[in-house]
């Protein structure tokens, strides 16, 4: 089990904590990408997180059909404080906000660099931001202009199995229970479950870590649509890298299936993949600032076009 602290123990730096983005995965629970290592028994951090994203969506069948257009602004407070015995408890509290944003032309030139532009972005940037799903013969989902609202928060507990023992890594569970907040397109309106283990390996200045996640929503439909729920799941593979002891570099790829079953649109139903890049820097020993961007490089039909991360972080001790 977790055990006294080996002497020679080195704390982990931690990944971004980054989570899909994509307009059909931002709703959901999502475990943020973490370390293993928890904070010591009374100690708090505070951290003010802010994910932002632009996506862009559109596909049909004879049952259903959805269109997306959307810049996401996700604001979060996320909180820690340490428990004796190796447990951390954890809480989030995000909201979300819509518009029609300011990247559709600077996504627009980057895709023509490589040769990859995409066709639903033809043309000039609309004026308005949507968000519409409709079943045939039962209507759905038809938001439009700009908006937000509280998003769905959750409390979670993480615990720490075993420290690092050669090539054996550090290992910690977590678990976090999400509360029904908002509907969609903000929040899933579901009841979730999710629960995950977290490995690490440090290795002198490098820290290599590695996370597996599983979220399972209370079921039942969502909207007029009556778009079905099921199980889905996360893995996260990072590289963090210190540079002293004020920077590090972090470079992390990600797997995320999707929430909703039986709809046969990729969009909706595909698995998305990210690769993301970022720096942390500690301006003092209780501060903390991070960045990064993240790219959908294998799916970029689905998904978030591209993402960022701005964290700033305090720590009692």
């Amino acid at each position: 089990m977790a055990g006294a602290e080996p002497a020679e123990h080195v704390v982990a730096a931690r990944p971004i904590a980054w989570q899909d983005q994509g307009p059909f995965a931002q709703q959901f629970l999502q475990l943020p990408f973490d370390g293993p290592e928890p904070i010591p028994p009374g100690a708090l951090e505070v951290g003010v997180r802010t994910l932002y994203s632009n996506s862009i969506a559109r596909e049909s069948n004879r049952e259903l059909s959805v269109d997306v257009s959307i810049e996401t602004a996700v604001p979060t407070i996320f909180l820690r404080y340490g428990l004796p015995r190796g447990f951390e408890l954890q809480l989030s509290v995000p909201g979300a906000i819509d518009y029609e944003g300011f990247l559709w032309r600077p996504i627009k030139v980057v895709e023509g660099l490589f040769g990859a532009a995409n066709p639903l972005r033809a043309g000039r940037p609309p004026a308005i931001a949507w968000f519409r799903i409709h079943r045939s013969g039962r209507g759905g989902l038809d938001w439009s202009g700009s908006g937000g609202s509280a998003d769905d928060p959750w409390l979670g507990v993480k615990r720490r199995v075993r420290f690092q023992d050669g090539w054996r890594p550090e290992l910690s569970w977590r678990a976090a229970l999400q509360a029904p907040v908002a509907p969609l397109p903000w929040g899933s309106g579901q009841l979730e479950l999710g629960t995950g283990l977290l490995a690490g390996w440090s290795l002198g200045d490098t820290s290599l870590l590695l996370e597996a996640d599983v979220m399972i929503p209370q079921g039942g439909p969502i909207t007029a649509a009556e778009l079905r729920t099921r199980p889905h799941f996360t893995i996260q593979l990072g590289a963090v890298r210190r540079f002293g002891s004020w920077l590090t570099a972090m470079l992390q790829a990600s797997l995320h299936t999707s929430a909703f079953a039986g709809t046969d649109l990729s969009v909706v139903g595909g698995t998305t993949t990210y690769l993301l890049a970022g720096v942390g820097v500690q301006p003092t020993r209780r501060t903390s600032i991070s960045f990064a961007i993240a790219e959908n490089v294998i799916s970029p039909a689905r998904g978030a076009d591209i993402s960022g991360v701005l964290e700033l972080g305090w720590r009692s001790r």
